[in-house]
């Protein structure tokens, strides 16, 4: 494929931490911006073998009673220009005001300080919450069958009620922040007025079981209505709870690889951009894995062995 040594010369600009269209060993800048605005490779695949590999990697040094969390959120990959495709204005809440960004969903797997980014997309048309469903209906069956003890963590932007109600339906056990707006179908009163002090039974509209609501953090700016579809000890509620952080350290690494530094203004170069980050990130934790040079493993997907050895 013609393409191909191509994208894994756009890789090896990746392995810096300060990504930016530079010369590379083999193609020029002006080239590589030429191929990820026209091109039509796609590295999906190179990518779903790294992560089935380190999945199963994963299970196999597990035993059936270690809880595996899958966790999701979503990131803005703010933007200084308008004329990028697919730029909106959306709210960031750690700025709390209106920036020109696009959204990204991002999914990673973690259990025993190893955390895998498994799903890295780029939202348009869909919305969040849509899809989270979309991509967890395609992961869910093959992650139970390896996971036993598979909980699904996620925070009050992306927790909706069809999220929960497909859940429930699919019968994975999951921790998650509401909004508390949110109304018990029972009393008709809003979350953010009933106190929780210990676990309770819940019903919300639209959700076919009922759940199980408790208040972290109490008088804290990180207070938060947490609802499971089992009833957790309130030690548990936290400690499972506490775990969804490490999204968000996965997003950061992401974003120093380059998730948000794309100079290119067609959404299917952001497209390939994004998946070359994350395919680096992916090849970066394999070669942390397995002990392998990780420059030198870069170098090996565009050189012929010869080539590497004398670099």
């Amino acid at each position: 494929m013609l393409d191909e040594p191509k994208y894994f010369s756009l890789l090896n600009i990746f392995s810096h931490y300060s990504p930016t269209l530079s010369t590379s060993p083999t193609y020029s800048a002006s080239t590589l911006s030429r191929f990820l605005s026209s091109s039509n490779f796609d590295p999906l695949p190179l990518i779903q073998n790294l992560t089935e590999g380190l999945i199963g990697k994963l299970a196999s040094s597990l035993s059936h009673n270690t809880p595996v969390f899958l966790i999701a959120d979503t990131t803005l990959l703010r933007k200084t220009g308008s004329k990028i495709e697919g730029v909106n204005r959306l709210w960031d809440p750690s700025s709390k005001r209106v920036v020109l960004a696009h959204r990204a969903l991002v999914i990673m797997l973690s259990a025993n300080n190893l955390r895998i980014p498994i799903h890295v997309q780029l939202l348009q048309s869909l919305k969040p919450a849509d899809a989270l469903i979309n991509v967890l209906g395609k992961l869910l069956p093959e992650l139970k069958t390896l996971f036993p003890k598979l909980v699904f963590l996620c925070d009050a932007g992306l927790t909706c009620n069809r999220l929960l109600n497909f859940l429930t339906l699919q019968e994975i056990d999951f921790v998650c922040a509401v909004s508390q707006g949110r109304v018990d179908v029972d009393t008709g009163e809003k979350l953010r007025d009933l106190w929780f002090p210990e676990p309770e039974e819940i019903r919300l509209s639209g959700v076919s079981k009922s759940v199980y609501a408790y208040r972290l953090n109490e008088g804290t700016d990180r207070e938060r209505v947490v609802i499971s579809n089992r009833r957790l000890s309130k030690k548990k509620f936290g400690s499972y709870y506490r775990q969804r952080w490490q999204v968000e350290s996965e997003i950061r690494t992401l974003k120093a690889s380059g998730l948000e530094s794309y100079m290119v203004r067609r959404l299917r170069a952001i497209e390939l951009w994004i998946k070359a980050v994350w395919h680096v990130t992916l090849l970066r934790l394999v070669s942390r894995l397995e002990g392998f040079n990780f420059k030198e493993l870069l170098l090996s997907l565009v050189y012929p062995p010869s080539v590497v050895a004398i670099a």
